[in-house]
């Protein structure tokens, strides 16, 4: 079998590179000093130099380091990413309720392949809803492009995008006979508005209200939601149902908003860094209760973040 040029030239370079960092590694493992951190810092700038001046391909050195940023980033723990600043603001655009995008809310769960994008909520209204996608779903392709190794920044850079645009989702499917199927969806990205908050009334005198992520203004809708149950009722509800299933998170800010509601007194959460100074505690306050009945709290895999928080709090 012939081997393509590109593939030797890259086969070789990594061995390069796998002599130039076990040459260097020996040297610092030895010393165990301060100048340790300069001898990583010079294999660093070595192998930065050795990539621009002889890899097959010219990439820029911004591009090189923001990738190394993201590996040191990634290496601290599971829950720590690092965001450029158009990741960022799509971010902060999802805590506002409302984006372009296809109208899922999703999670990294791990399968016994690895680690897979499923989706946990499927937004009534928007794209992938009146597509026929379905919470469960898990994420195989976009664009015919293979997500089944992407993390949630490259799923979430891949799912949205302008509105209008047309996108094709491939997803696996669990089936009737119990084995994963692959279906495929044509979807257009549109506006998707989210209500966090949703409230209903099952049982006379018994609410349930479900938050499916903590975005702006979240612990107000959940005031108003418990008012609302407490008009349709005709007095004070007997019990609430609070469902956290399959909340992703979000604000802190909210959650603790969220707990608040439901406690009077006592540690909400509380931080601890490394300096004293980032040390803070969050403590309920009678002022801020709307509901003290019984109260059951809904969680599963899916509950994760601001959720946890909230929930552990009550």
């Amino acid at each position: 079998m012939r081997i393509p040029s590109l593939s030797l030239f890259s086969l070789f370079f990594v061995f390069l590179l796998g002599v130039l960092f076990g040459s260097f590694h020996g040297e610092t493992a030895q010393a165990e000093d301060h100048d340790s951190m300069y001898e990583h810092m010079r294999l660093f700038s070595e192998v930065l130099s050795r990539i621009e001046n002889d890899y097959v391909e010219d990439i820029s050195a911004p591009i090189l380091i923001e990738g190394a940023i993201r590996g040191m980033v990634g290496e601290l723990d599971p829950h720590s990413s690092f965001m450029d600043p158009e990741q960022y603001a799509e971010m902060q655009e999802g805590t506002e309720g409302e984006y372009v995008g296809i109208g899922v809310t999703i999670r990294l769960e791990e399968r016994e392949n690895g680690e897979r994008i499923v989706f946990t909520r499927v937004h009534s209204g928007g794209p992938a809803a009146d597509a026929g996608l379905r919470e469960g779903d898990l994420l195989f392709s976009v664009d015919e492009e293979e997500a089944t190794t992407w993390d949630m920044a490259q799923t979430v850079e891949h799912l949205r995008g302008q509105r209008g645009e047309r996108v094709s989702i491939e997803v696996e499917r669990l089936s009737n006979e119990n084995e994963y199927l692959i279906e495929r969806f044509e979807l257009v990205r549109d506006r998707v508005v989210i209500d966090a908050v949703e409230e209903e009334m099952p049982v006379s005198g018994f609410g349930v209200i479900r938050v499916t992520s903590f975005q702006r203004n979240v612990g107000d809708d959940l005031r108003d939601a418990i008012d609302n149950l407490e008009v349709e009722n005709g007095g004070e509800l007997t019990g609430l149902v609070l469902d956290l299933r399959g909340n992703p998170g979000g604000l802190l800010s909210e959650g603790i908003d969220v707990a608040d509601v439901f406690l009077s007194r006592g540690e909400i959460v509380s931080t601890m860094g490394r300096w004293e100074e980032d040390n803070r505690t969050w403590l309920a306050h009678r002022g801020n209760t709307r509901f003290t009945g019984p109260l059951v709290v809904l969680i599963n895999e899916g509950t994760a973040s601001a959720s946890e928080i909230v929930a552990g709090a009550l």
